[in-house]
């Protein structure tokens, strides 16, 4: 494309151009990301998605998702608090308390949660984890608490709370 008709475009779409111009300045002030970051998350899939069997272990599930992003996947506590949409800080001192605990080896599964299911900050993540593994994957409770090694009533707690938040 010319610079005519970049010119051309830009003078139909000002508009939108500036909307998506502040939408990122917006995010980069926010979570303290470059601009190229910025426009990284906009343009490339982040379909990154997470082992349900990352839940199952003793570390609470904020702290499971960071380690899992940090170790696995080698991201920086910026990027994967924008993600989850939630502060940096927050996201490294989560990750320095995973430190504490063990981190053992998540079982193979075929059930996967993508990453932007998990940045919804209206519920909490066990609320989502649930909520995906038995409205998306179809999974009963029982199925549900046995993948993610919770007692069945813990589950079903998660659950409708977060249906509850969802409604209410």
């Amino acid at each position: 494309m010319g610079e005519k008709q970049v010119w051309k475009v830009y003078h139909e779409e000002h508009e939108i151009v500036e909307t998506v111009r502040a939408a990122l300045k917006y995010i980069q002030e926010k979570h303290g990301i470059s601009e190229n970051e910025a426009i990284d998350l906009c343009t490339n899939d982040h379909n990154l998605r997470i082992p349900a069997t990352v839940f199952s272990s003793e570390q609470c599930p904020l702290e499971a998702i960071v380690r899992f992003l940090k170790d696995e996947h080698g991201l920086s506590f910026s990027e994967i608090s924008a993600l989850l949409a939630r502060d940096a800080r927050t996201i490294w001192t989560t990750y320095r308390n995973s430190l504490k605990k063990d981190n053992p080896k998540h079982a193979e599964t075929p059930y996967q949660i993508p990453v932007m299911v998990l940045s919804d900050r209206k519920l909490s993540i066990l609320e989502l984890v649930t909520e995906f593994l038995i409205d998306v994957s179809q999974l009963s409770f029982k199925e549900t608490a046995r993948l993610l090694c919770r007692h069945e009533n813990t589950v079903r707690t998660a659950y409708a709370r977060g249906k509850r938040k969802r409604d209410g």
